[in-house]
């Protein structure tokens, strides 16, 4: 009798353990516009393109590509062979495009750069960098978002003709739970922004969740690009 109760705990412990190791199958999914708003799909089999550390645009007019690249969470832009810009060796930029942000008519460098507010907790910034006035000159910095950026695309997702910003929206580190210093990698919601001459617009905010692995493809072949991510569920 002992031995056979003391199997029957055996077994629900190792089904439990089984249970709590395996964790909820991962989910690509889909926002894709239906003319009003924003509309979640299953989208089994699809992926979204990967992020691109080397990019390459005309950024000032001249008819010539430039390069940027990122490496070590740092930029250079490459001008005509030469380093012509160096992001502050004090930030931490995540993620960066070359794209009409500002659907001004010509691409600019956006990014999303960490660094620490007056207390010493990381916060994000999104910053627009650019050819102006016969320079590469910051072009607009954003004060530090309330809600973080863990990652980002742009495309024109509604088929308005102007490009949005689309995003991860996470949190920020708790410094009572000494993760103030941490940078997420997943957001809890997907976000649509629209950058509006001196700040970015609120657009559109899904459900809550786990995403990450922003991309932008059409899946509907509508030729708008749709927003596809990972989702956990």
């Amino acid at each position: 009798m002992y031995r056979t109760r003391a199997a029957c705990v055996l077994l629900i412990i190792l089904a439990s353990l089984v249970v709590t190791a395996c964790p909820p199958p991962t989910r690509t999914i889909a926002f894709t516009w239906d003319g009003e708003t924003f509309r979640r799909r299953e989208t089994p089999g699809v992926t979204a393109p990967a992020p691109q550390d080397v990019q390459q645009a005309d950024l000032d007019g001249d008819g010539a590509l430039e390069t940027v690249e990122l490496q070590w969470n740092k930029l250079r832009l490459v001008d005509d062979g030469q380093t012509a810009w160096r992001s502050d060796p004090a930030w931490t930029v995540t993620r960066f495009a070359l794209t009409d942000i500002d659907n001004g008519g010509a691409p600019d460098i956006f990014f999303t750069v960490w660094k620490p507010d007056e207390a010493g907790a990381l916060r994000c910034h999104p910053f627009i960098y650019g050819w102006d006035r016969d320079a590469w000159r910051p072009r607009w910095f954003g004060s530090a978002v309330a809600d973080p950026i863990a990652d980002f695309v742009v495309g024109d997702v509604d088929g308005d003709g102007r490009n949005e910003l689309v995003v991860l929206e996470a949190r920020y580190g708790d410094p009572e739970k000494g993760d103030h210093l941490s940078i997420p990698r997943e957001g809890r919601y997907v976000a649509v922004w629209r950058f509006n001459q001196w700040w970015f617009q609120f657009l559109w905010r899904s459900e809550p969740g786990a995403y990450w692995n922003l991309g932008l493809k059409d899946v509907t072949g509508d030729n708008v690009p749709d927003i596809v991510t990972n989702s956990n569920p």
